[in-house]
């Protein structure tokens, strides 16, 4: 049995602690795995882009995605173009904040 770290924390979805850029595009992901995704986002300082580009999110993963932005600090890269938003624009667009710190694809 392997043992762990006393302040190491658990990632749900497998973002190593110290990872700055994830790559979750084209998996065909949906809004569950969005909630995972956002919990580790809620938890995680270091990660800096996040590519879940042409996936199967839809408004409600967006949703979860936008409310981990709220407490992420460190996210400044975010594309979830492709993946079929329609109502969680403004949402996102709302948690992300200043378009100056970072920006945000969504789709055409």
């Amino acid at each position: 049995v392997a043992e762990s770290k006393p302040n190491q924390v658990k990632f749900l979805y497998g973002i190593d602690e110290d990872t700055t850029s994830v790559d979750f595009s084209e998996r065909g992901l949906g809004p569950a795995d969005a909630v995972l995704i956002a919990f580790d986002l809620r938890v995680n300082a270091t990660v800096t882009k996040l590519d879940c580009n042409d996936n199967n999110f839809g408004d409600e993963g967006a949703h979860h995605i936008a409310e981990a932005l709220k407490v992420n600090a460190t996210v400044t890269k975010l594309d979830l173009s492709y993946n079929d938003l329609t109502s969680s624009k403004d949402l996102l667009q709302e948690a992300w904040g200043d378009e100056e710190s970072g920006f945000l694809i969504l789709d055409d």
